[in-house]
């Protein structure tokens, strides 16, 4: 009876070393289990960084290229004030020009004018002047006496009209 019991004792404590056994076995396949799906985290933890740091740093360049850009536009906006002015500054000019030309055009043409109406008038004397050289020569044939200057100048001084009183008075023959 001493031996059945030890048998029995036996049977029982292999029973529970079997039963530790397997317990030991189903926990080192969940601590296996734990480990490969601590594993496939890490592995997922460690793709999302590298996304996320990916990510930032496309972030990054692109806030690098709208500071660049921004600051293309900030440049841009000043050469098209500086043009703006320099546009400004050239129609203005253009429109003194164009005054002045116009100015220098009607001066011109009064010029022109002056010089045409002083033509006529240089005409019209020569011809005064040749009729009072014929009148000269005439008389010195026939033999009457010179006429005086003053009866020469009288002649020929341009009497104040309209048309040429801005002249003054201009004496051919002195």
């Amino acid at each position: 009876s001493t031996i059945s019991k030890l048998k029995l004792e036996c049977q029982e404590l292999a029973k529970e070393r079997d039963k530790k056994a397997q317990d030991a076995l189903d926990f080192r396949v969940a601590l296996e289990a734990c480990v490969g799906e601590i594993n496939r985290t890490r592995d997922l933890l460690t793709s999302a960084q590298h996304s996320l740091d990916t990510e930032i740093s496309e972030k990054e360049e692109l806030r690098e290229a709208l500071k660049q850009q921004a600051e293309q536009v900030d440049i841009l906006r000043r050469q098209s004030d500086e043009a703006a002015i320099v546009l400004r500054s050239m129609r203005e000019q253009a429109q003194k020009a164009s005054v002045e030309r116009a100015s220098q055009l009607k001066s011109l043409k009064r010029a022109q004018h002056d010089r045409d109406k002083l033509k006529a008038i240089a005409k019209e004397r020569s011809v005064e002047i040749e009729a009072v050289k014929q009148e000269l020569e005439r008389s010195e044939k026939v033999g009457v006496s010179r006429p005086s200057r003053t009866h020469l100048r009288s002649r020929t001084e341009l009497s104040p009209t309209p048309s040429n009183r801005s002249l003054g008075p201009i004496r051919w023959l002195e």
